[in-house]
């Protein structure tokens, strides 16, 4: 972007220059004492001792940034890899590797830097499958019995209840599961469910207070996968309900056959318990602006299925190398800075959220000026996006596009293109612009579909995933991209200093 070149360095032009004044050759003019010759060295000789022995506001004071993280990150994604290699299910979910990769974080937050380091502990639900879920539908005669393929025209949906086996059940369909005037008589049956414009989690949970013995939800005709949305409140939090009766999701052809069908039998491999897990925060208190606090945040847990380096130890690694690099810089940023690494946000951004509630219940919000997210940094077919601050809420709105020019000018400034992707849900920083905090932040890509025009601008592979090992056993270490690590990781400190040290942060965040 244009910038308005300051006077101080404007260029100098030719009727800049003041001619001396002819005054004559004199040889009779006496010879003076230069003084002026020793005060142009005594300014000489204060300038020098000014520049070596007093404190400037640099971003650093022992050497310049590093120029590539890259190393150090990948350094802390093989000790994560290795903690998911020992895991029981080579993965970092909370009831499996990820204690171990919070201990290792914490190891180096305590032995190398200056952090207050704080655990928040809280409750997690959680939602196990042990196998697909079984379904055949009965036309009114032994013979006439169909059974269905699990995965493909129907699943258990997530969170969506406990183990059940469920024999010759009437079916049920209710129009309007939200109507509250419509009585309910579903007692001992499935009830059916076309999906429509409604909370999943109201209507489900409604049927089982109605006594139902599972709920089916069933697609639309124009709805061609099946829905992998969760049955639960979407803010779950300690003390609130979770399902207990078998919700499935199903194609539209078998929705329109248990209208007909006779009876069904359903029986699922599921469970639902609710366990405790932790967020890991470090305080930097020694210096900063309290009242200007900046919160950097990644998801330290991966999904039970692998390892997630890319999702989200590309992240974690990313901000602790960070932090460890400005600590080692004795960087003493204006305003304070939090860095967080969160438990449970592939249950359902599980950490954040008990952070920001935290927030709110202390009174400490105020002093949150903004929040940084970093998740997925490392894909392999990646795109470096900065999270558009315009699909932010309005009360935010304005703080959140200064983040994102912030991020963009970053990368200009490091002549590397990036694009632009959705702030609208699924990482954690929706909690935060939720509940009025600015947010933004980095990120590479998961299951998107990159285009031929995106392969021109960013290389990689057209028509294929940014990460085609999302979610999956196959995001292990070879999955993450370095180049991508150097860009984003890079991307990331020069705008941590730029925000840590900006003097009036709130003026720039917020309008007037």
């Amino acid at each position: 972007m244009a910038t308005e070149q300051s006077p101080l360095l404007r260029n100098v032009r030719n009727d800049d220059i003041i001619e001396p004044l002819d005054m004559g050759e004199s040889e009779s003019r006496p010879r003076r004492f230069p003084f002026g010759l020793i005060a142009i060295l005594l300014l000489v000789i204060a300038f020098a001792l000014f520049v070596i022995f007093v404190p400037h506001n640099t971003p650093y004071e022992v050497e310049p940034w590093p120029t590539d993280l890259s190393p150090k990150i990948f350094s802390h994604l093989k000790a994560l890899n290795e903690i998911a290699k020992n895991s029981t299910r080579n993965s970092r979910s909370i009831t499996d590797g990820y204690n171990a990769s919070a201990e290792y974080i914490i190891s180096n937050l305590i032995n190398k830097t200056n952090c207050d380091v704080k655990l928040q502990y809280f409750k997690a639900p959680i939602w196990e499958k042990e196998k697909e879920a079984e379904l055949n539908v009965s036309f009114g005669s032994p013979d006439e019995i169909v059974a269905f393929q699990g995965g493909i025209d129907f699943w258990s949906m997530r969170d969506g209840g406990q183990a059940a086996s469920l024999i010759s059940q009437k079916v049920v369909e209710i129009q309007d599961p939200l109507e509250n005037k419509t009585e309910w008589n579903v007692q001992g049956k499935v009830v059916l469910i076309q999906f429509g414009n409604f909370s999943v989690w109201d209507a489900a949970y409604k049927a089982e207070q109605n006594k139902a013995s599972a709920v089916v939800f069933y697609n639309s005709p124009d709805q061609t996968k099946l829905s992998y949305v969760r049955v639960r409140i979407p803010e779950w939090k300690e003390g609130d309900p979770l399902m207990n009766i078998p919700v499935l999701a199903a194609s539209n052809s078998l929705g329109r056959i248990l209208k007909i069908s006779s009876s069904i039998n359903i029986t699922t491999y599921t469970k639902v318990f609710v366990t405790e897990t932790f967020n890991v925060i470090c305080y930097l208190n020694n210096y900063g602006n309290k009242k200007n606090t900046i919160v950097l945040g990644a998801h330290l847990d991966s999904v039970p299925a692998g390892s997630g380096m890319v999702d989200n130890a590309s992240g974690s690694a990313t901000l602790l190398q960070i932090l460890l690099t400005l600590e080692k810089q004795l960087y003493k940023p204006k305003n304070r800075l939090v860095f967080a690494w969160w438990g449970a946000e592939e249950i359902g951004l599980g950490g954040s959220r008990h952070f920001v509630r935290e927030l709110i219940k202390s009174k400490e919000k105020k002093d949150i000026a903004m929040y940084l997210n970093f998740d997925m940094l490392g894909s392999p077919n990646y795109i470096p996006f900065v999270l558009q601050g315009s699909d932010a809420p309005p009360d935010v709105r304005y703080g959140s596009i200064k983040i994102q020019q912030t991020l963009e000018s970053v990368f200009d400034n490091l002549r590397v293109p990036y694009d632009i992707s959705e702030m609208l849900s699924g990482s954690d920083f929706l909690p935060f612009v939720q509940n009025g905090i600015p947010s933004g932040g980095l990120y590479t890509g998961s299951s998107e579909i990159k285009s031929i025009n995106a392969q021109q601008a960013f290389g990689g592979i057209a028509n294929a995933p940014l990460d085609p090992c999302y979610h999956q056993a196959c995001d292990i270490l070879d999955n993450v991209s370095e180049d991508a690590i150097r860009i984003t990781s890079k991307t990331a400190l020069e705008a941590i200093v730029n925000f840590g040290t900006m003097k009036n942060l709130r003026n720039y965040l917020y309008e007037e």
